[in-house]
C-alpha cells in the first residue's frame, strides 16, 4: 500500500509539472499547449502597454496645443478686418507642463511688440492660469514671456487681437539635477514622461554635453521609445521623439545597438589614448577637406565620460578668419584601446566669434 501511495504521489507531481510547463517541459509550446507567461514576459508586456499609453497621451496633448495655436491664428486674422472689436484690457491664459498640468507660481510678462515694453505682469495661480491687466489697449500685437524656477524661459511673440485663454507649454530645464532625478525614478510611466522632457518637442534643444554622462543609464528607456513604434510621428515639424532617442543612442554608441546607427565611422581610427585618436582625426579631417586650407586654429575640448569611463564625447572646433564649425566625436574603449565610433556635425558660425550655446 505504501508503495502504491508513493507511485500515486509521483504521478500527481509529474502531472502537476506538466500542467505548469506544458508538454515537453521547459515552458515550450508543443501540440497546442499554452506556454505560461514568465515574469519577464509580464514585465515586457506591461512595459509595452505603458509606452503606448504615454505615447497616446503625449500626442493628444500636442494636438490640443496645435488646436489652440490655430484658434489664436484665426483670431489674429480677424483683427485686421474692418471694424474689429477693441482689444481686451487684460491678457488671459494658462501655463502648462508637457502633460498638460498647470504650473503655478510662474512669472508672466506681457509686452507690446512695438516700442512699449511692460504692458503688464503677474503670476499664475495653482492651476497655471493667469489674468494680467494691461496698462492700455493701444496695442496691435503682444509678446509674452514666462519664467519659472526649474523650467526654461518661454517666449511667444506677435499675438494679434489680444491674448485670450492663450496656452503656453514650459519645458523643464535639463541639467544634472533633473537628469539624476530621471535616473532615480522607479515608476515606469513617470520616468517615461520625464524622458520626454529631453526627447520631446522643445523650444530649445537640450545641451548634449549635459546629457551625455547619463545616456548609459537611460539607454534601456531610449530603446523602448525607438522600438515601440508609438513615438514615430513628427512632433515639431522636423523629427520625432523616436528619432531623437535614436540619435542619443548613436552618441552613446553601444555596439549592441549598431543596427540603429545611421552612419558608420568616417574613418577607422584608434589609439591607446584619447589624445592620440583626436590627433589622428584632425589629420584625417583636414586631408579630406577640399574647400578650405588647413588652419592652425583648431582644438579639442576636454572629454566628457560616461560613468563606466569606456565612453567619451569630445568636441572638435575649427576657426578660420570669419567662420568656423565644431564636430562631436564619439569614442568607445575596447580592450584598453579607444576607437572612434562616429562623428556628428555640431555647430557652424559665420562671424568673428563662436556661438555661446556650444
Amino acid at each position: 500500500m505504501k508503495q502504491l501511495l508513493r507511485l500515486a504521489v509521483g504521478c500527481v507531481l509529474v502531472l502537476g509539472t506538466l500542467s505548469v510547463t506544458g508538454c515537453g517541459g521547459g515552458g515550450e509550446d508543443h501540440g497546442g499547449a499554452v506556454r505560461n507567461e514568465t515574469p519577464v514576459d509580464k514585465e515586457n508586456r506591461s512595459s509595452d502597454v505603458v509606452v503606448q499609453r504615454v505615447a497616446a497621451a503625449y500626442y493628444s496633448q500636442m494636438e490640443q496645443i496645435d488646436v489652440g495655436r490655430q484658434q489664436q491664428e484665426a483670431q489674429d486674422g480677424q483683427s485686421d478686418e474692418p471694424g474689429p472689436a477693441p482689444p481686451p484690457s487684460s491678457a488671459t491664459g494658462r501655463v502648462v507642463d508637457r502633460r498638460g498640468m498647470g504650473i503655478g507660481g510662474a512669472d508672466v510678462l506681457i509686452e507690446s511688440e512695438v516700442a512699449d515694453p511692460g504692458l503688464g505682469q503677474g503670476k499664475t495661480d495653482e492651476d497655471g492660469r493667469f489674468d494680467v491687466p494691461l496698462e492700455h489697449t493701444a496695442y496691435r500685437g503682444l509678446d509674452v514671456i514666462v519664467t519659472r524656477e526649474g523650467y526654461e524661459r518661454s517666449a511667444y511673440g506677435s499675438i494679434y487681437g489680444g491674448m485670450v485663454d492663450f496656452e503656453l507649454k514650459l519645458d523643464r530645464k535639463i541639467d544634472g539635477t533633473y537628469l539624476r532625478s530621471v535616473v532615480a525614478c522607479e515608476n515606469r510611466e513617470e520616468r517615461l514622461w520625464m524622458l520626454l522632457e529631453i526627447i520631446g518637442d522643445r523650444q530649445m534643444d537640450p545641451v548634449i554635453q549635459e546629457i551625455y554622462p547619463f545616456l548609459g543609464d537611460l539607454r534601456a528607456d531610449l530603446l523602448d521609445v525607438v522600438r515601440s513604434g508609438g513615438f514615430d510621428a513628427i512632433d515639431d515639424g522636423r523629427s520625432s521623439p523616436a528619432e531623437r532617442a535614436r540619435e542619443f543612442l548613436e552618441l552613446w554608441h553601444d555596439p549592441a545597438d549598431a543596427s540603429l546607427f545611421s552612419d558608420a565611422a568616417p574613418a577607422d581610427i584608434s589609439g591607446e589614448t584619447i589624445e592620440e585618436v583626436c590627433a589622428k582625426w584632425a589629420d584625417h579631417h583636414f586631408e579630406e577637406m577640399t574647400d578650405a586650407p588647413r588652419t592652425h586654429n583648431w582644438w579639442f575640448d576636454d572629454p566628457i565620460y560616461g560613468p563606466d569611463e569606456q565612453h567619451a564625447l569630445i568636441r572638435f572646433g575649427v576657426m578660420y578668419a570669419h567662420w568656423g564649425y565644431s564636430q562631436l566625436l564619439v569614442l568607445v574603449r575596447h580592450d584598453q584601446v579607444w576607437q572612434l565610433g562616429t562623428v556628428k556635425e555640431h555647430l557652424g558660425w559665420h562671424n568673428l566669434r563662436e556661438p555661446d550655446d556650444g
